[in-house]
């Protein structure tokens, strides 16, 4: 089952509105209006650890170890 995901697009900057399946299909999505990778971070178990803290994105990588965990 699925549930709506609501991020804004970092690329284009618009709100992005998505019915998910983050356990099926993971973090990733691409957004419909500039068809960029946009990553479901609201839905990420790490953003809510700590207050954010149990995040470890890194950019020089564009990478994350939920994106292992998580989905496909």
């Amino acid at each position: 089952m699925g549930n709506h995901v609501i991020e804004v697009c970092p690329h284009c900057d618009n709100e992005v509105w998505l019915f998910w399946d983050v356990e099926a299909d993971g973090l990733h999505a691409f957004c419909p209006y500039c068809g960029k990778r946009l990553m479901l971070c609201s839905e990420c178990p790490a953003t809510h650890t700590d207050g954010g803290k149990g995040c470890d994105y890194d950019s020089t990588t564009d990478k994350c170890s939920m994106q292992r965990s998580v989905g496909k």
